[in-house]
């Protein structure tokens, strides 16, 4: 029996490459405050962050920011 998956495409060594320089770039993004459009203010301490980023690693981030909550048109978001 096969290991491989019946219909995943194969994977090249040049479509690893760019996987590996895509995550590198989204990390660099991630710690980077270039470019963030939003604060969270936890504690008393402030952090730049992405919506577009917490949203595809969070539901919890994806309803609050596009969720039309009313922090979705905020560019601070308070701990309550």
């Amino acid at each position: 029996m096969s290991s491989q998956q019946p219909f995943s495409p194969a994977i090249s060594c040049c479509e690893i490459q760019h996987v590996h320089q895509l995550s590198d770039q989204l990390n660099k993004l991630y710690l980077s405050d270039e470019y963030s459009d939003i604060t969270l203010v936890v504690q008393n301490s402030r952090f730049s962050a992405h919506k577009v980023i917490l949203a595809a690693r969070s539901e919890y981030f994806r309803a609050l920011l596009y969720g039309g909550m009313r922090e979705s048109s905020q560019s601070e978001v308070n701990q309550t």
